[in-house]
C-alpha cells in the first residue's frame, strides 16, 4: 500500500509505502502525483518512506524503471527512509549513477530526512 505524505512543501513529493509494491501503485498514485508536481514546479525533491517492505512486483519494477528513465533529470534530491539494510545498501550502490543528491535515513531519522529536503 502506498500513500502520499501531505505535509510537505509543493516541490517535495513524499510517498509512504508498506507491504508489497504493485504496478497499480505506480499507475494510480506515484506517476500522476509526480508528473503533476513536475509540471507545476519543474525539478522536484522526493521523499520515499518504506516501512515493513515486502517486495515489489516485477511489473512495478518495470514501471519504476521506465518512469525513472523518463524523468532522469527532474529530481534534485532523493531521500529514502528505511531500516532495511539491503535497501539502504542498494540505494548507496546506485546513488552515484543518479543525477540527484541521494541520502538514506533510518526510520528514527524520518524528520531529519524531511528537514534535509525542505532546506536544500
Amino acid at each position: 500500500m502506498m500513500e502520499v505524505i501531505e505535509d510537505l512543501p509543493a516541490d517535495v513529493v513524499g510517498i509512504a509505502a508498506r507491504g508489497k509494491i504493485v504496478k497499480e501503485d505506480y499507475e494510480n498514485l506515484i506517476i500522476p502525483v509526480i508528473e503533476q508536481r513536475i509540471a507545476e514546479h519543474g525539478k522536484i525533491k522526493m521523499l520515499f518512506e518504506l516501512h515493513h517492505f515486502d517486495g515489489m512486483e516485477l511489473a512495478a519494477m518495470w514501471q519504476d524503471t521506465k518512469f525513472g528513465m523518463q524523468h532522469w533529470h527532474d529530481f534534485t534530491h532523493l531521500a529514502l527512509v528505511t531500516d532495511d539494510p539491503w535497501l539502504r545498501n542498494m540505494t548507496a550502490f546506485f546513488a552515484h549513477m543518479i543525477p540527484a543528491e541521494v541520502r538514506c535515513f533510518g526510520s528514527t531519522e524520518a524528520e531529519a530526512a524531511r528537514e534535509w529536503l525542505v532546506t536544500t
